[in-house]
């Protein structure tokens, strides 16, 4: 093939711009990247890349907002058992009333100061059960929880909370946790004022606190949803983690290779530059035919 000499138009001219304009291009790709430190910056560079990397960023946010709601589920129900555990402070010193006023050492008279006291540390349970909150809801309180109150299975008014520690909307994702706030419905209208009265609360405080649903157990019962939820903000932690360096396979950019990219396509950048003014200069060459 023989190429013309012309003044008109310029062949290699247009290939040195078309090389040129490829090269530059290839040389910002390379300073976008290296500069955010990101391969795929948008659907042109790997559409089905950034598609998974996008859902895993969901996914990764919804991860970090669920280890925030377990975290703040663990502070309500650790001020729900710090509740529990004054409420059986008081029990237990309304049963030490109990014992003393269930002994004929003790007169009628002292007897009625005792269930004085017995009367105020009762009404001081009911008090501290509507007064124990968290972010302005209820936790002991009978009309505590997102639901108002409940019936739980075994028959007792409980307040319900459901909490969100997972990133999918399943039930494996919830956990749902009720808190029973009968906290003194056996001992209501209870009284110390007779010995066989004090005789017959003991009895009672005794199954409040140590029976199959009483005091005790729901201690337990916090205590064990407790454990659950340390257990799941450990395994979302790691998931995040997870989540992070899958995004980062996806997204980021090997510098090394970059570099390398970068280096070789400016310096093809250079060499498009230099030739493009070579080119130009053909035009020159041919007009000295006329001189």
């Amino acid at each position: 093939m023989t190429y013309a000499l012309s003044i008109r138009s310029n062949a290699g001219s247009n290939r040195a711009a078309r090389s040129l304009s490829r090269h530059t291009h290839a040389v910002h790709t390379s300073v976008g990247r290296l500069s955010s430190g990101l391969r795929v910056q948008s659907s042109s560079d790997d559409s089905a890349a950034l598609a998974v990397a996008e859902t895993m960023r969901a996914d990764q946010a919804g991860v970090r907002m669920a280890i925030r709601n377990a975290t703040e589920a663990v502070a309500m129900l650790q001020t729900a058992e710090s509740g529990l555990a004054t409420i059986g402070d008081l029990k237990i010193r309304m049963r030490e009333l109990a014992v003393q006023a269930a002994s004929d050492g003790v007169k009628d008279d002292e007897r009625a100061l005792l269930n004085t006291e017995y009367q105020e540390l009762l009404e001081e349970i009911e008090r501290v059960a509507d007064v124990v909150e968290y972010n302005g809801q209820g936790l002991l309180a009978a009309d505590g929880g997102n639901a108002g109150g409940v019936v739980d299975a075994d028959g007792d008014a409980a307040s319900r909370f459901v909490f969100q520690i997972g990133f999918q909307d399943s039930a494996d994702d919830q956990l749902t946790v009720d808190i029973k706030t009968a906290v003194s419905t056996n001992l209501q209208g209870t009284s110390i004022g007779s010995r066989a009265d004090a005789q017959e609360v003991i009895g009672t405080i005794d199954l409040v606190l140590n029976g199959s649903n009483g005091h005790l157990s729901e201690r337990a019962n916090i205590g064990a949803n407790l454990n659950r939820l340390y257990t799941a903000i450990t395994s979302l932690q790691s998931q995040a983690q997870n989540f992070e360096t899958a995004v980062g396979n996806k997204r980021d950019a090997d510098l090394g290779d970059e570099s390398l990219e970068f280096n070789t396509s400016q310096v093809l950048q250079n060499a498009g530059v230099a030739m493009l003014a070579q080119a130009n200069a053909q035009q020159n060459v041919a007009l000295r035919l006329l001189g």
